[in-house]
């Protein structure tokens, strides 16, 4: 299922290690994400793009899941690092 998500994901992924070394808190990287994927949004909702509704609804989807993205990348990214080598959490020991 992790897997599965990660190449649901994996765009707004790689747009956020393009952006960490300038954005580096979640609430900043959602808003980065949504200057980036509200205009194509936009684009589907407001039909400058005919799709289908269905198709439509699809798309909406998608890219407001860009939003949550922050939340689990940082989560899983704060358990990889560690702060010196040979140093393990209190909560993991």
């Amino acid at each position: 299922m992790k897997r599965i998500l990660y190449y649901l994901l994996f765009p707004y992924i790689l747009l956020m290690r393009g952006l960490y070394p300038f954005i580096k808190t979640e609430g900043g990287m959602t808003y980065a994400l949504m200057l980036f994927f509200i205009p194509g949004w936009i684009l589907v909702i407001e039909d400058l793009l005919p799709v289908p509704l269905l198709l439509e609804t699809f798309i909406s989807l998608y890219l407001s899941t860009s939003l949550f993205t922050p939340l689990y990348y940082f989560e899983s990214d704060v358990r990889r690092r560690r702060t010196k080598p040979g140093y393990v959490p209190r909560n993991e020991r």
